[in-house]
């Protein structure tokens, strides 16, 4: 099907479980159950669409993910999407299909996660979908979120059809009325209903329509509006943006696309209480930070903007902190013109100027101002074997342990915890496992506040308000 020899097809498969064996048993369980005359049908259909170099990179990429996502699309299916699509968003069919084909040429990688959202998704669903968020956040925004990011659209539509994310509106519409509801979600941006749990998407909500500002400490949270790769709506964040919540942190969330509007937003999160905790949040180098598509100045926060930035200085109440959500920008520690330290510049009252030395992803992460620890782990007894059953999820898998999530992803090394297959093992630690920060301060009026930022722990010591 896809006009490779036998011994090269052997060969991809070999080598990409050399080096990720991990993946071997996700390729297995969806082998067995395969019809492959169908699954074949599926591969010329997609092929068809994208092109047959498109989808074999798609394979080398990860082949269990491959036959999962692919088995059962056909023709019918890709074309009705892209009617709908277009119908909704009052564009072309050829418009929708050049959209998808450019994005996955470029980024084959990505053509599974859109073929698995795709399989199960209903053309009905769909359109109402695309047609409410319209509504709520104007077509042009929703039409931009596709054209720059076809899975974050997908994303997006799957969020907004759940039954939590229908009835936190519907809670908030009750409060505040459904026009002031649509107002504020169209401030925060068409992300926010990925980037929160629905309940946290709640109290984000509240933070913009109760204009009176109570005892919280504030914590301004700074996003990009494009995210090509799903960095920014991932469990990581949504347990970030949680913790926050839970350690009594008035969160001000927005979603910007330029530097100016980054420190416009500061300004506005600041106007009444200036903040303890500012996050920047982009796709990042060791100089600038990137918060949309283009390569105009504009659209990053880099080394250039110290003048701008210096507007804010006073948004930043003494002692607070400043972390960077972004690959690179600590590199060279204090030795190095880098955005941390230009941040560090921008605050001389920053208690900490937080940033990564490396990609955000698992690697060692030094601030400018502290310190930022591992966790450690200290446990005994045996571990436990668990194999996913249908309908499980790992959220129902850790509640049923009584174990923390986070620690469950964390232990299992899973890159996508929402991606779970039947026949899959997950291994539950021990019932007395204790993850402790070493340096975690005694003083009972100090509590340690753990962001997990994409594989990363930052850790440090916030006030308990």
């Amino acid at each position: 099907a896809l006009g490779m020899s036998p011994d090269e097809l052997k060969s991809v498969l070999a080598e990409k479980f050399a080096t990720e064996p991990y993946r071997i048993n996700y390729f297995l369980s969806n082998l067995k159950d395969a019809d492959m005359a169908a699954f074949c049908a599926s591969i010329k259909d997609v092929s068809a669409f994208f092109g047959r170099e498109t989808v074999i990179s798609a394979f080398r990429s990860d082949p269990g993910l491959f036959l999962e996502s692919i088995s059962g699309i056909d023709s019918d299916q890709l074309n009705g999407y892209v009617n709908a699509v277009a119908g909704a968003l009052g564009i072309s069919p050829d418009e929708v299909k050049s959209v998808l084909v450019e994005k996955f040429t470029a980024e084959s990688w990505l053509l599974g996660y859109f073929l698995y959202s795709l399989k199960d998704t209903d053309i009905n669903t769909l359109t109402v979908a695309i047609s409410e968020l319209s509504g709520v956040f104007g077509q042009e925004a929703v039409k931009s979120l596709f054209q720059n990011n076809p899975n974050g659209f997908m994303d997006v539509i799957i969020a907004w059809n759940s039954t939590e994310v229908q009835d936190a509106i519907a809670e908030l519409s009750a409060q505040y009325g459904a026009e002031a509801v649509s107002g504020a979600l169209r401030e925060i941006g068409i992300w926010s209903v990925v980037r929160f749990y629905p309940q946290d998407l709640k109290e984000i909500v509240s933070n913009r329509l109760n204009p009176t500002f109570d005892d919280r400490p504030i914590a301004v949270v700074i996003y990009p509006e494009d995210d090509y790769n799903g960095a920014f709506s991932s469990f990581y964040t949504k347990e970030m943006m949680h913790k926050l919540i839970q350690q009594g942190y008035r969160v001000m969330y927005y979603q910007v696309g330029s530097d100016t509007e980054a420190i416009a937003a500061v300004q506005d999160a600041t106007a009444q209480k200036q903040a303890f905790l500012i996050i920047f949040g982009g796709h990042g180098d060791p100089a600038s930070l990137n918060f949309s598509e283009g390569i105009e100045e504009s659209v990053f926060l880099d080394l250039s903007d110290f003048s701008q930035l210096a507007e804010i200085q006073q948004c930043l109440q003494n002692g607070g902190i400043v972390l960077l959500d972004s690959c690179s920008n600590g590199v060279g520690k204090r030795g190095e013109f880098n955005m941390v330290n230009l941040l560090a510049a921008v605050f001389p009252q920053a208690g900490r100027v937080i940033g990564a030395t490396d990609s955000a992803y698992g690697v060692v992460v030094e601030p400018n101002n502290g310190v930022i620890f591992p966790w450690v782990g200290t446990y005994d007894g045996s571990e436990v074997v668990y194999t996913v059953q249908p309908g499980d999820t790992l959220e129902k898998i850790a509640a049923m342990y009584n174990i923390s999530l986070e620690i469950l992803i964390e232990y299992n090394g899973l890159q996508n915890p929402y991606l779970l297959y039947p026949g899959q093992t997950i291994i539950i630690p021990p019932a007395d496992l204790n993850w402790e920060h070493p340096y975690a301060p005694k003083d009972s009026s100090l509590s340690s506040l753990f962001l997990i930022i994409r594989n990363t722990l930052f850790a440090f010591d916030l006030p308990n308000p």
